[in-house]
Parts: C-alpha cells; sequence; structure tokens
C-alpha cells in the first residue's frame, strides 16, 4: 500500500561473496572440514595457512580471565568471505567463528 513501510521479514542468505544465485550453502567447522576431507593439519596450523593468504585474520577483545586481558579469536577477512561466513561462536558473543563453504572448501 502507498504511504505504508515494508513490514515483510528479509532473510539473511548464506552464500559465497560471488554467488551468482544468491541461495545458501552448507557450511562447518574448520576442523570439522579437515577432518571430512582427510587433512592432516590442527585447525590452528591451517589458520596460520590461511593469513598468509589474507583468507582469514586474528582479532582481539578484552578478557578479564585471559593472559594479560586479551583474548584472541580467528575472522574470515572480506576476501575470505568467498570461503565462508563469520558466525557467532558458540563460547562467546562477542567472538566470531569462521565456519567454511562446504562447496568451496576444496579451493583452499
Amino acid at each position: 500500500a502507498v504511504g505504508l513501510p515494508n513490514l515483510a521479514p528479509r532473510y539473511a542468505i548464506d552464500a559465497p561473496a560471488d554467488a551468482h544465485d544468491g541461495s545458501s550453502r552448507p557450511t562447518l567447522s574448520l576442523s570439522a572440514l579437515l577432518k571430512q576431507y582427510g587433512i592432516r593439519l590442527t585447525a590452528n596450523q591451517a589458520y596460520h595457512q590461511m593469513v598468509k593468504l589474507g583468507i582469514v585474520e586474528q582479532r582481539e577483545r578484552y578478557s578479564r580471565t585471559a593472559i594479560n586481558n586479551i583474548k584472541k579469536f580467528w575472522s574470515l577477512t572480506a576476501k575470505g568471505c568467498m570461503f565462508g561466513k563469520n558466525i557467532t561462536s558458540p563460547a562467546n558473543p562477542r567472538e566470531t567463528q569462521p565456519h567454511f563453504f562446504e562447496s568451496r572448501f576444496p579451493e583452499l
């Protein structure tokens, strides 16, 4: 109707940044994908390799209990959003946790 705001809900689409169809894609944690593909690296080792490629970065937040009051966590960069998405960490809502698109993981 004319003059009325659009109150219909908008839904998030979980698709790679360059997806042409805009369809959602299933995601998994890095450790789950490494195990699924039989890659003998820890998630931490793989994250350090992806830093070199500009796919992830390590971020920091304040913590009363962490060493030096700094808690570090991983986050996908803008480039990394072609391979996954940042979800809210189940351990702490102030942190992200990268989840990778299953369909794009072999490209990494």
